[in-house]
């Protein structure tokens, strides 16, 4: 049985995939580097948008 972090859903196969196959694993690939950094780049400004849209209930929740 492989040993696998915490946040792999054992039932989403594509968690499964990735923590075995990609995570952790250095690149020396130019071009993965850049893909690696676009997605996180995609990432960021998806987190910034939902968090946008739910400033308001948020900001209630503190005060």
């Amino acid at each position: 049985m492989t040993k696998r972090c915490s946040w792999v859903k054992v039932t989403n196969p594509l968690y499964i995939a990735y923590h075995d196959e990609e995570w952790g694993q250095p690149l020396h690939d130019d071009q993965a580097l850049f893909e690696l950094l676009c997605m996180e780049t995609y990432q960021a400004v998806l987190r910034a948008f939902f968090y946008t849209n739910r400033r308001k209930g948020v900001k209630m929740i503190f005060k």
